[in-house]
């Protein structure tokens, strides 16, 4: 049994680890579309403004975007003159990220359309990347995501190699015409690709999923995706137990998701961690020698995935034995918090 759940997520993984390794050729022709990004926001106005400015910075030309701050905090929002088109939306309903962005599409003007968090930086060549995956007639665009700096403590370490596995399943997924997750803290789709998707959710009533449940509506319609090359640059959770919350919330939402494809794979993940968390909690007591081999074999892969990834956005991290040996039992019980007790995220429950 321990066996054959392990092969089989060993097999998995090598096929999203190969097609990560394939040559990729990217369109380097450039069309300015006219861009609106929408920045939902619920944070600290340092980081807004950071942001912003990197929106000044752009190679892309001021007129060819707008940008629409959704105010979603209780907070006034004061943020000065750009060059570029800038408008700031009060929600008052502080329904949640997805109201928010609900009430920035019906405000904005264009076609093409990015949402952006308002805590992550963006490089100057980010609305191009966007602008040629759109250009390749894409409806939705998965963009990239990755830490501005490498990690130096242990909850650094786990964050790092957590999210970058998933970085690396959504590149690979979406090159194998299969996309299983997304993020909205940098993700393009085109205005009827949003009112299409719209009319067939059922979502509305969460504050939260905008992203995952987006991708699930597109699937279901045989929208085109494709992802955006480059990277959005973010943060490190401010301490352990915040890297905990997060993904809390994270599992709490993924009960609601209805993908098979992506049940499927939740499913084997978290039943090759527990086990692999069983055959290490038992090293002592006898375990099978080909369960502990497949146990090793599945570290190996991990490491290899989030490796080639990083290589991918240039960095090179550090193999820590000790969070490598840690990350199951820490994600064995997270997949437990995130279906019993109370979930919160920046002071808002997470319904069930």
């Amino acid at each position: 049994m321990i066996t054959v759940v392990l092969l089989i997520y060993v097999i998995v993984l090598f096929t999203f680890l190969r097609k990560l390794l394939e040559p990729t050729t990217e369109n380097t022709a450039v069309t300015a579309f006219p861009m609106s990004i929408i920045i939902p926001f619920r944070g600290e106005i340092s980081e807004l403004k950071r942001l912003l400015n990197d929106l000044s910075q752009q190679n892309y030309a001021n007129e060819h975007f707008e940008v629409l701050v959704i105010n979603d905090s209780e907070q006034p929002l004061e943020l000065g003159t750009y060059d570029f088109s800038l408008q700031v939306f009060d929600t008052l309903s502080r329904k949640g990220k997805k109201a928010a962005i609900d009430l920035g599409i019906s405000q904005s003007k264009n076609e093409f359309l990015l949402c952006l968090d308002a805590d992550i930086r963006i490089r100057a060549e980010h609305l191009n990347n966007f602008s040629r995956a759109f250009s390749l007639q894409n409806d939705l665009v998965i963009g990239v995501l990755q830490f501005a700096e490498m990690p130096t403590r242990f909850s650094h370490f786990f964050e790092y190699y957590e999210f970058y596995g998933m970085q690396a399943v959504t590149q690979s997924s979406v090159l194998l015409g299969s996309s299983l997750l997304c993020s909205g803290a940098n993700l393009g789709f085109t205005r009827e690709t949003y009112f299409k998707t719209r009319a067939i959710r059922t979502d509305f009533e969460i504050e939260s999923g905008d992203d995952m449940f987006l991708l699930q509506a597109a699937k279901k319609l045989k929208l085109k995706i494709g992802s955006a090359s480059g990277s959005a640059l973010l943060n490190y959770q401010s301490d352990f137990n915040s890297v905990l919350k997060q993904r809390i919330r994270w599992g709490a939402k993924s009960v609601l998701y209805k993908n098979g494809y992506f049940i499927g794979f939740t499913l084997l993940i978290a039943a090759a961690t527990w086990l692999e968390a069983w055959v290490l909690l038992t090293v002592f007591f006898g375990v099978k020698w080909i369960d502990l081999a497949f146990v090793f074999l599945k570290i190996g892969i991990d490491f290899g995935i989030v490796r080639v990834f990083a290589k991918r956005v240039l960095q090179n991290p550090d193999f820590r034995i000790v969070v490598v040996l840690a990350y199951p039992f820490i994600t064995a019980y997270l997949s437990l918090r995130a279906l019993v007790g109370k979930t919160t995220w920046k002071n808002r429950s997470i319904k069930r």
